[in-house]
């Protein structure tokens, strides 16, 4: 299941509903971050779903938060998550994506275009991506606005191949192929 590097594949095990959500919204806001820990199996079967014994990634990263924001929480959610995942798959984690920009949190923003410009230009990558085959992850996928904007800026660096993995996706279609058209996701 290869896909051309103008498309970006984002796949979750759950939709973000009842009490998945609630778990979810403890983990991240609530301190409850023994939940990454059963939320990263499942996010691992997804991809031994989807991908077979799929052994194709160089590096996992993961969605970065503003670090004063991060401080603030203690942690960083999506971070947990690729931490375990490293661990289920043998794969290096690394930070390959920093937050240049304080933007607004996406969370409360519904408007889908105002979302995806709110995003614009606030990643950067940093470290060695060139020719890499990388998995992203996040949380949760609400329109898709943050985790393409990180895949964006990383097939612009160079990677290979970009895949997401989230723990839930907001809308009922829980895997999606999303194709970039002018830089947007």
């Amino acid at each position: 299941s290869d896909i051309k590097a103008n498309q970006f594949l984002c796949l979750a095990p759950n939709v973000y509903d009842g009490i998945y959500r609630k778990r979810l919204v403890n983990y991240k806001f609530m301190n409850k971050k023994y939940y990454s820990e059963n939320m990263s199996v499942l996010m691992y079967r997804c991809m031994n779903n989807y991908f077979g014994k799929y052994e194709g990634f160089d590096l996992i990263t993961y969605v970065p938060m503003d670090r004063q924001r991060e401080r603030e929480r203690g942690y960083n959610q999506s971070r947990l998550l690729a931490e375990n995942l490293s661990e289920l798959m043998g794969i290096p984690v690394s930070e390959l994506l920093i937050k240049v920009k304080k933007n607004q949190i996406q969370h409360d923003i519904k408007d889908v275009e105002i979302r995806r410009k709110n995003v614009l230009g606030v990643y950067e990558e940093q470290g060695d991506i060139i020719g890499k085959r990388i998995l992203l992850i996040d949380d949760i996928i609400t329109t898709g606005s943050t985790i393409g904007e990180c895949a964006k800026t990383l097939y612009q660096a160079g990677a290979e191949y970009v895949a997401g993995l989230c723990a839930a996706d907001v809308r009922s279609n829980i895997s999606s192929s999303q194709e970039f058209e002018n830089g947007q996701v």
